[in-house]
């Protein structure tokens, strides 16, 4: 019987009577039975009910088997199960689940007599497959391709914050300069050598923001023939894992190589932490879920944001804010009229595309990014503005307001950043027409003359 891994189960085994062992009583109370026809036990662990549910007539070593696939996926561990009566399951008896009953869930030992039905708990970790099979793999390619502000170093270790993305076909990772061609400011996914974290660090980062050395990574690849790196740091642990991980992926997979959920998330504290505590379940969660509440605290922007700023200050960069955002609506529009961009084309698969079609996909990234960050601009400002009109001092909640007051200044610090962006991207549409003109004068000079 294979294992389902889900946490509310619905075990529906169509399976001869005649096969389950004879029990005390074989005729159930009828009400017991649901209208659809099938028993069911309530299985309670931390709060949450769990619903394990079997058609009439199957047989008892497979409703057992049933219970403790759902016991095991629900707690991952040793477990106990343990009835109202506060008697504790014993499954080596088929009789032992009643329907109807109500159980409560706690840790335990390893049942290592029923390793044949649950299976191999590290297996799912320790596998090697495809990199872009990984669940993790594939939420951090959706948080790349949608784009990421990290702090990026430069060759003297001053950071500044730049928009990073992953291309369409997420061959590439780039970053938007105005001072600088794409050429320059993009990381091949297949010439990645190395993602150093951790120990591993740039000293650039250790002496720049060593505070942040936990949630800075550094990216070594080829790049015309040289090794270069990239240092970067995130807000917070979250981004980290996700956009280590999605480097990893990627390089892994456009190689050709398989990579296990161990090596490939290897660089996260909070996987290692639940790997050490053998919860297997749990260590897949936390690139699912917001960070803990103690963690939520560490980020980069509470680093940066250090000044209280008043209500009047913050509601003055507001308006201000919305006066740029209006005039660089048309500049984004001139720009982008230059741009030479082919309709989307859908892609099977993950195909390598040529490099005239990466060019033309990566413009269509780049109109279609400014776009959206402008979009985005807007509708957070407009919320910053509602946001400082319901601010109001109240005696005795000082702590409160000031809280309040940071969190718009988070906001409109964001906002600016990109907008910072967005006239980086606007300045290197500008560049990138400039040399297609001379590139054109070129080829035209000689017909000419």
């Amino acid at each position: 019987m294979e294992k389902k891994d889900l946490l509310d189960l619905d075990f529906d085994f169509l399976v001869d009577n005649q096969q389950a062992k004879p029990q005390p009583n074989t005729s159930e109370p009828e009400e017991d039975k649901d209208d659809d026809g099938k028993r069911r036990v309530t299985v309670k662990f931390e709060g949450q009910d769990h619903v394990v549910s079997w058609y009439e007539g199957t047989a008892s070593s497979d409703v057992m088997e049933a219970i403790l696939c759902a016991c095991d996926c629900i707690l991952e561990s040793g477990f106990e199960l343990v009835d109202s009566d506060g008697k504790t399951v014993d499954f080596h008896k088929s009789n032992a689940i009643k329907s109807g009953e109500v159980y409560h869930l706690y840790k335990g030992e390893e049942m290592k007599e029923f390793r044949s039905i649950l299976g191999d708990k590290w297996r799912k970790v320790k596998i090697t497959v495809n990199p872009l099979r990984h669940a993790e793999a594939q939420r951090a390619i959706e948080i790349m391709q949608i784009g990421s502000n990290l702090l990026k170093y430069t060759g003297k270790g001053i950071p500044h914050i730049r928009q990073f993305q992953l291309s369409g076909d997420m061959q590439r990772v780039f970053w938007y300069s105005g001072s600088k061609p794409q050429s320059e400011t993009c990381i091949d996914m297949m010439l990645v050598e190395n993602v150093a974290v951790g120990g591993q660090a740039s000293p650039l980062v250790k002496k720049s923001l060593p505070m942040f050395s936990n949630i800075s990574f550094g990216v070594v690849y080829k790049h015309k023939g040289k090794e270069r790196t990239v240092n970067i740091t995130c807000k917070d642990e979250l981004e980290f894992d996700l956009w280590v991980c999605g480097i990893k992926a990627l390089s892994y997979y456009f190689k050709g190589l398989s990579i296990s959920k161990l090596e490939l998330l290897s660089h996260s504290r909070r996987f290692n932490e639940c790997i050490e505590k053998k919860q297997i379940g749990e260590s897949t969660k936390i690139f699912f879920s917001p960070l803990p509440k103690e963690d939520s605290k560490k980020t980069l922007e509470n680093y940066v944001i250090k000044r209280l700023r008043s209500k009047e200050e913050l509601y003055e960069n507001n308006m201000r804010i919305e006066g740029r955002l209006a005039n660089l609506r048309d500049e984004v529009d001139e720009a982008t009229d230059s741009l030479n961009v082919e309709p989307e084309s859908k892609m099977e698969g993950y195909k390598i595309l040529s490099a005239q079609e990466s060019e033309a996909d990566d413009s269509l990234q780049l109109r279609n990014r400014m776009n959206e960050l402008l979009d985005s601009c807007a509708k957070e400002n407009e919320q910053v503005k509602h946001d400082l009109a319901a601010v109001v001092e109240e005696p005795g909640k000082d702590l409160e307001h000031e809280n309040e007051l940071k969190r718009i200044d988070a906001k409109l610090w964001k906002i600016e950043i990109d907008i910072e962006n967005v006239l980086d991207m606007i300045k290197r549409i500008k560049k990138q027409s400039d040399v297609t003109w001379k590139e054109r004068f070129k080829n035209w000079f000689p017909k000419i003359f």
